[in-house]
């Protein structure tokens, strides 16, 4: 999937949370109402109020509608706009993100599944799932180039595109920011002067 030439592309996507958990949740929510059939005769002989039947009742469905989605939500990348199906849609789109946080442990990536959390511009976050990291890393490489002003990111398009031609092989052109900043800071005389006496500041201690 080609992500910095902005045109529009096949969207990327995956289930939201991984196999395992998702089969979890379809045993969790049989047992619950397996007992709940084994437990009717008992139950049966007890007087219930109105109101405890009602929140029962709730609790039931709420119980089925998370399971639901657990089993059935997707995550996909839409060009800049990232997607999560929930109980109510996620959506965020590059433009918008102030900043971003990738929680990603892979000992336990078949029960806990990849998330990223964003924070707006405008203010509040969100948290956004997918079983395939690759989909989280897409938005977070989407919103680096974003950041990137207009004539540089048409270049740096171009540069990338100038490469694929040269090696045979596909460049992206967010891969290619990381190894020129730290070229262009390699080659800074006085930054690495700084960086031999020591006397280069800690990074975050100014904040």
């Amino acid at each position: 999937m080609s992500i910095g030439d902005g045109s529009s592309s096949a969207p990327l996507e995956s289930a939201a949370f991984p196999p395992l958990l998702r089969t979890l949740a379809v045993v969790l929510v049989v047992d619950i109402f397996a007992f709940a059939l084994w437990s009717l005769p008992s139950l049966r002989t007890t007087t219930w109020s109105t109101s405890a039947l009602v929140v029962f009742g709730i609790a039931a469905l709420c119980v089925v509608w998370v399971g639901y989605w657990i089993v059935y939500s997707r995550t996909r990348l839409e060009d800049d706009v990232l997607i999560q199906t929930w109980l109510w849609d996620k959506r965020v789109s590059a433009q918008d993100v102030a900043q971003l946080k990738l929680v990603h442990i892979r000992m336990l990536e078949r029960v806990i599944a990849p998330r990223l959390l964003v924070r707006r511009r405008m203010g509040g976050s969100t948290w956004f799932h997918s079983s395939d990291p690759a989909v989280l890393i897409a938005f977070g490489e989407r919103v680096a180039l974003g950041a990137v002003p207009a004539a540089v990111h048409r270049d740096l398009i171009a540069y990338a595109e100038a490469l694929s031609l040269q090696g045979g092989q596909v460049v992206e052109p967010t891969k290619l920011i990381a190894p020129m900043l730290a070229r262009f800071m390699a080659t800074d005389r006085g930054f690495s002067k700084l960086k031999r006496r020591g006397d280069a500041p800690v990074a975050g201690a100014g904040q």
